[in-house]
């Protein structure tokens, strides 16, 4: 399992913006014109402004969200590549050479220091669903999950992430609010914050949070290479957690 999960890092985000910029440099009309992301069913999600190059502020602003989109275009291809190229094939390969039960991934999520009480039942259901190839099973259970355990750990770090309205009813915050916390990018490993970002948040990106939540999933979507992505990405984190925890106990 953890050749599985760690022979791809988390993917790093400086990386890929050094890797973007020098793109955009090299391929200027690239850069200069606006993109257009459009959804499967004809919808204008987000919009990549076009790159201006001429030193006011307002426009550096502009180009940061310009480069923040290009880099999550980046981000989606490598995605790709590791779903064919890696998580399909290994996990094919564990399936028939192993045959793990729901009681591997609550072991798992039980001795996860990152997975919040209460909770680690039900994402081991969400990684054992994603094991027998039931992504759509799984993105439903484990999306909530990662969300929650957003919350959780601001919320050990002192963060207020109750909105209270002019009645005084109380809601907490989603997970689009959660991300924007100055101590969201202090308490989770930088790339690892980033992906949660990228992958659940961005309108840049696939947008699970979003798409789930107002039910804009289709049958193939719901199962297509960025589900099984999120399966094995929230299996890592919860996997690494696990193991480093291991690891420290044995010395």
């Amino acid at each position: 399992m953890i050749i599985f999960l760690n022979t791809y890092p988390y993917e790093k985000k400086d990386l890929i913006k050094k890797y973007t910029e020098k793109f955009l440099a090299d391929h200027p009309l690239q850069a200069i014109f606006s993109c257009n992301i459009i959804s499967k069913d004809g919808r204008l999600v987000a919009k990549i402004p076009a790159i201006e190059y001429n030193g006011d502020s307002k426009d550096n602003e502009k180009n940061e969200k310009a480069i923040l989109g290009h880099i999550i275009s980046r981000y989606n291809l490598n995605i790709s590549f590791k779903v064919h190229a890696h998580i399909l094939p290994a996990l094919e390969v564990i399936r028939l050479e192993h045959g793990l039960t729901i009681d591997y991934f609550e072991n798992i999520t039980k001795h996860s220091p990152i997975i919040p009480k209460g909770y680690k039942n039900n994402f081991a259901k969400g990684l054992f669903h994603g094991y027998n190839n039931d992504f759509t099973s799984a993105l439903y259970i484990l999306t909530p999950q990662i969300e929650t355990l957003v919350r959780y750990h601001l919320k050990q770090s002192g963060v207020n992430t109750i909105n209270k309205d002019k009645n005084g009813i109380e809601t907490e915050n989603g997970l689009n609010t959660l991300i924007k916390y100055k101590e969201f990018a202090m308490i989770f490993e930088h790339d690892v914050a980033f992906e949660i970002e990228a992958l659940f948040c961005s309108s840049f990106g696939y947008n699970v949070k979003n798409n789930l939540s107002h039910g804009l999933l289709n049958d193939d979507e719901s199962s297509s290479i960025y589900s099984i992505y999120a399966w094995w990405f929230c299996l890592k984190i919860a996997f690494n957690a696990f193991w480093n925890t291991k690891k420290i106990e044995e010395i």
